[in-house]
């Protein structure tokens, strides 16, 4: 019952150095494109590991996470899109690649 824009580290990273020498400022939302839920973002991990586990959907009133999270927490990212003419990968290409350099 969450859903949210994974974004990897390596993606973020490549978002911030394409600034380097540009003359825009401001406040960009920059994460992965697509929205998921952490239940189907657990499935699509061991997915690619080829992996066979059962990943069950609990409610977050189920998980007891000690902060409280908001249930929809997706960016708005056209300014970044507009702007700067390259939206960042979809969250799947992402993790992929994250996947794959995991060693």
């Amino acid at each position: 019952d969450q859903v949210g824009c994974p974004t990897s580290a390596l993606e973020l990273a490549r978002g911030i150095v394409s600034l380097f020498g540009r003359e825009e400022y401001g406040i960009y939302h920059t994460v992965c494109e697509g929205v998921t839920t952490w239940y189907e973002f657990a499935k699509k991990i061991f997915e690619l590991s080829e992996k066979q586990v059962e990943v069950i959907p609990i409610s977050s009133s189920e998980f007891k996470a000690k902060a409280a999270r908001p249930s929809y927490s997706v960016l708005d990212t056209k300014k970044w899109n507009d702007t700067f003419g390259h939206p960042f990968k979809t969250w799947q290409e992402a993790l992929k690649e994250v996947l794959q350099n995991r060693e």
